[in-house]
């Protein structure tokens, strides 16, 4: 059993931990018993935001989830690297002008994307042509690198509208796991 009350992260606000696809130890601590024991409401209401986030990207990516994959994937490799060497703070405005963007950024390839995703290159290959045909990503000489206008596509409305349906649920779970079972309580 993990303790429920975890110490304090020394960053919260930090990025580093998600860079390579993990997270913060430190914050990820709950009680993971008390979990197991009543895990339905927050497993409902984790896969509901979940759910609303994939069908929201079905329908961006005209029912197309590999397709979604591939550009997460690529926008994740760019902006992670980012964050690595150069911190995440001003990144929105240092980011916002395409020329630092596009030197600042660093690229992905095709190969990358289908080592971690497990899809073949040829898929992704397939699929990063039809990103660039739309305008989200730029692609120099095999070097991928999101665009701006994938972000103007889903900024504001649909990064609002995600970023308030994982806040939400992220509230909502926690006190789900903070509230004791009541046969604890009484016994």
């Amino acid at each position: 059993m993990q303790d429920s009350k975890p110490a304090l992260c020394p960053k919260p606000d930090g990025v580093l931990d998600f860079v390579h696809g993990g997270h913060c130890r430190i914050c990820a601590r709950f009680d993971e018993q008390a979990f197991l024991e009543n895990r339905h409401a927050a497993l409902f209401v984790f896969q509901s935001m979940l759910g609303n986030y994939v069908k929201m990207l079905y329908k961006a990516f005209d029912r197309d989830l590999i397709m979604a994959l591939v550009m997460c994937e690529i926008w994740q490799y760019n902006f992670g690297r980012y964050f690595a060497r150069y911190g995440h703070e001003n990144a929105t405005e240092i980011l916002g002008d395409p020329v630092n963007r596009d030197q600042l950024l660093p690229p992905c390839n095709t190969y990358s994307i289908s080592q971690v995703l497990g899809v073949p290159n040829e898929t992704v290959r397939r699929k990063v042509k039809k990103l660039v045909a739309r305008g989200w990503v730029n692609n120099g000489n095999g070097e991928l690198v999101a665009s701006k206008v994938i972000e103007e596509f889903f900024a504001p409305s649909l990064s609002l509208e995600a970023m308030r349906d994982f806040v939400s649920a992220a509230r909502h779970v926690l006190a789900i796991l903070d509230k004791e079972p009541k046969d604890r309580k009484s016994g």
